[in-house]
């Protein structure tokens, strides 16, 4: 971890030095980070202090920045990877609390959250969002506006993180950028989050990437409900809705298992989602074609959908895994503690109640049918 402390920064005469406070902070907000790294190469008259290893207790940490401290100067500290000292928070807190230090820390998204930034520094602290460069400060960075289609094409192959502009060939880019990825998704949210499985999250991350932009299952059906179909079809647009989903969930499977090849994972995905279409399928057709008066569809429906929770797990476990096994047959309602009796209580709750309930509304749609 390392500290730069800037310390010999005048308070007397010099105006821009005076104000950089207010500037940077409203020049990050603005996302204009060109602007401040000019702003830093022209400040001549200040020293970096840096420190290493033995500061990464918190103790020793604000015994350090209260050493270096200078009477009658402006006192800059910058806190960097922060999350690398225990209990940081309990130095930042108290250096903050004497009014001596304009303080800056920065460190690993994963362990600077704002929900953990809240917690941390309740009503001491500003967020300052820093972004990857927008189209118009890539152009300012490279100081040209002669050719914007060109910089463009070349701004939509390298993206926006300005670290891999450092790179000559799109190789080194290609890996810096990788290399970003890997210590945001790979490294900074499993350790934050203890992830067990981080070749789902990859798995995820990657799927989520190659879509961007795509026509999915969430945009299909606002697309379909405004264009005109044949006449034969203008009434199944809701069918024509689920069957795009279903395929799109298989195309899904095959898709993120087929990448990683994992085939055992994409027999287990299709037998899943059979089961849950299976389901959601029989119960649109209840709702769309059954020819009874809606008490009756809501009765079956709600006795078909307590079914299907009861039974889920067992149907996958005997398909997926070849067990045989009945989850209600593990009922015990005075164990609650054991997790294979908590599932089985829940699945016959469900059951009665559902059935009650289900089959209420039965008998009073047949009492009131026409």
């Amino acid at each position: 971890m390392s500290i730069i402390l800037k310390l010999e920064f005048p308070l007397s005469k010099n105006k821009k030095n005076c104000v950089f406070e207010s500037d940077i902070l409203h020049i990050l907000l603005a996302d204009s980070i060109i602007s401040t790294a000019k702003r830093f190469r022209e400040m001549k008259k200040f020293q970096f202090l840096k420190a290493g290893e033995e500061i990464k207790e918190y103790h020793a940490l604000h015994a350090y920045v209260e050493e270096h401290y200078q009477e009658g100067k402006t006192n800059y500290l910058f806190v960097d990877e922060v999350q690398m000292c225990p209990k940081f928070e309990l130095a930042i807190n108290s250096l903050y609390s004497k009014g001596k230090y304009d303080i800056y820390v920065t460190g690993s998204d994963a362990f600077l959250l704002s929900a953990d930034l809240a917690t941390l520094f309740t009503g001491r602290y500003i967020e300052i969002h820093v972004f990857p460069f927008s189209f118009q400060e890539y152009c300012q960075y490279y100081d040209d506006i002669s050719d914007k289609d060109k910089l463009f094409d070349e701004y939509a192959i390298k993206g926006g993180l300005a670290g891999s502009y450092a790179y000559r060939t799109e190789k080194d880019r290609t890996n810096y950028i990788n290399e970003v990825y890997e210590t945001i998704v790979t490294r900074d949210l499993v350790q934050k989050y203890t992830l067990p499985d981080t070749l789902v999250l990859q798995r995820l991350s990657e799927f989520l990437m190659d879509n961007i932009s795509n026509l999915t299952v969430v945009f299909f059906p606002l697309v379909i409900r405004n264009i005109t179909l044949p006449p034969i079809l203008s009434d199944k647009k809701a069918l024509i809705t689920l069957a795009w989903d279903t395929l799109w969930l298989f195309l899904t499977i095959f898709e993120v298992c087929n990448h990683s090849g994992d085939r055992e994972g994409m027999r287990a995905g299709y037998i899943a989602a059979f089961i849950l279409m299976a389901g959601v399928w029989l119960v649109f057709w209840v709702a769309r074609y059954l020819p009874v008066n809606g008490w009756i569809k809501a009765g079956t429906i709600l006795i078909i959908s307590c079914i299907w929770m009861a039974f889920t797990n067992d149907v996958y476990a005997y398909f997926a895994e070849h067990k045989k096994q009945l989850t209600i047959l593990s009922t015990h309602f005075s164990d609650w503690t054991n997790h294979i009796c908590v599932n089985a209580n829940v699945c016959t709750l469900i059951l009665i109640f559902g059935g009650i309930a289900g089959g209420g509304l039965l008998v009073y749609g047949m009492i009131n049918r026409k």
